[in-house]
């Protein structure tokens, strides 16, 4: 059985990924109903932002959020009707605030785009990610990997007495 400790990390990671994700793609809106849609309404932006909050539930992403969040449900049934029925209310509210955080995530690095320094910021952010996933690798293998062929001694491994040829 998986301890509650590592099901929390789990969790955490999966809703970081809604924090994280619109900053690789900040231009990206994933909505399942456009804005667009309705700029010919005479409708004010927040009233129809509440009237259409619910649709921001749909689609593959918060499917499977909402997969990983029973696991909050299955963990509480052991201690009754009132720890389910909390759970599943902890579970909604966490897959809806997960949501909405990741949109306001998005745009607000849609809006620092706009400016010279987010403009600098995400060069240099796209500066270093490129740097470590095509050369940073190298040290981590270099520091992980014994030699190959070799048999001998791992790379970091301090010298033995016999290693060093006499005088």
């Amino acid at each position: 059985m998986i301890h509650e400790g590592w099901i929390a990390v789990a969790l955490t990671v999966w809703g970081s990924m809604w924090l994280f994700g619109p900053l690789a793609q900040p231009r990206h809106d994933p909505s399942v109903i456009s804005r667009e849609w309705w700029r010919g309404y005479p409708l004010r932006p927040w009233p129809l932002a509440r009237a259409l909050s619910w649709t921001e539930l749909l689609g593959i992403g918060p499917l499977i959020t909402l997969a990983c969040l029973s696991s909050l449900v299955v963990l509480a049934a052991p201690g009754g009707t009132a720890a389910v029925t909390a759970a599943i209310a902890a579970a909604l509210a966490q897959l809806y605030w997960l949501i909405w955080a990741g949109k306001t995530v998005a745009a607000l690095a849609g809006w620092l785009l706009q400016t010279r320094a987010g403009v600098t910021l995400a060069a240099v952010q796209t500066a270093i990610m490129l740097a470590l996933s095509f050369a940073g690798w190298v040290p981590a293998a270099a520091w992980l990997l014994p030699r190959l062929g070799g048999g001998g001694r791992q790379p970091w491994s301090p010298p033995r007495p016999g290693d060093c040829p006499s005088r």
